[in-house]
C-alpha cells in the first residue's frame, strides 16, 4: 500500500485496513515526534489566541488549505460560517485520527479481555453511563461504557466508535442495535478494573475496542 492509499483509508476508508497498515510502519525517533508536537501545539495556541479557533483542540480538524489560509492571513475567522465549517470539519477529523488513536491506545493502554460480540475496531474518548441515559449527551466517536447493555442506551450508539459493558449477553437488544449500526462491541470486561481506570470522569480517558478479538485497551491522562 502506498502512502497515498494509506491516507485515503485514514480519510474515510476502512479503519481496519488503516490500523493494519499503521502497525507495520517504521517507528520515528521520539525526539522528532516531540519536536513536531511542540511546533504544532505552538501554532494551535497562536490560532486560538487570535480568534481563529473556538478551542485549541479544533486545530486538529483543520485541512492543509485552512492552515495555509491562516498562515497567509487570508482566513475570514470573524465569519460565523467559518466557525460552523470548522465544527463540521472537527467531526470528520475524528475519523481521520481514529486509526492513530487506536494504534497508540492498544500499544500503551491497559488491556482487558472480554467477549467479542460485534466485529470491527474503534477508538475514542470514554463516555461512562451508570444508569439510564437521561442526561447523557452523545458525542462523535465516543466509546460508550456501561454496566449492562440496556435498551435505553441505543440512542447513544449513533456515531459511537465502540461499546463496552461489564455484563449482559449477546442476545441483548442493545447488542443487536450495535451490530446493525456497525459499532464494535465487547461485553464481560472486568468491572473493578474498568471503574478504577475511568475514575471520577474528570480526566481524559481514551479507549480502543477490538470487537473481533474481544480486547479493550484503556489509556488515562
Amino acid at each position: 500500500m502506498t502512502s497515498q492509499d494509506l491516507l485515503k483509508e485514514l480519510r474515510g476508508g476502512s479503519i481496519d485496513v488503516a490500523v493494519e497498515q499503521l502497525e507495520h510502519l517504521d517507528q520515528y525517533p521520539l525526539e522528532a515526534l516531540e519536536g513536531l508536537a511542540r511546533t504544532l501545539g505552538g501554532i494551535a495556541a497562536t490560532m486560538f489566541h487570535q480568534g481563529a479557533l473556538a478551542r485549541i483542540e479544533d486545530f486538529w480538524a483543520l485541512s492543509s488549505a485552512d492552515l495555509e489560509a491562516f498562515l497567509g492571513s487570508k482566513g475570514d475567522f470573524d465569519n460565523p460560517s467559518c466557525l460552523a465549517k470548522a465544527q463540521d470539519q472537527r467531526r470528520h477529523s475524528l475519523m481521520r485520527w481514529e486509526p492513530f488513536v487506536y494504534s497508540t491506545v492498544m500499544a500503551h493502554g491497559r488491556k482487558l479481555q472480554g467477549e467479542a460480540i460485534s466485529p470491527g475496531v474503534g477508538a475514542g474518548a470514554v463516555r461512562y453511563v451508570e444508569g439510564l441515559p437521561a442526561s447523557a449527551t452523545p458525542f462523535p466517536r465516543m466509546i460508550l461504557v456501561a454496566p449492562n447493555p440496556i435498551p435505553q442506551l441505543a440512542p447513544l450508539l449513533w456515531g459511537a466508535a465502540g461499546l463496552v459493558t461489564f455484563g449482559g449477553s449477546e442476545a441483548a437488544h442493545l447488542v443487536e442495535v450495535a451490530r446493525s449500526v456497525g459499532v464494535p462491541t465487547v461485553i464481560g470486561c472486568d468491572e473493578e478494573i474498568m471503574r478504577a481506570l475511568i475514575g471520577d470522569g474528570s480526566g481524559l480517558v481514551l479507549a480502543a475496542v477490538n470487537g473481533d478479538r474481544g480486547v479493550v485497551s484503556v489509556h488515562t491522562s
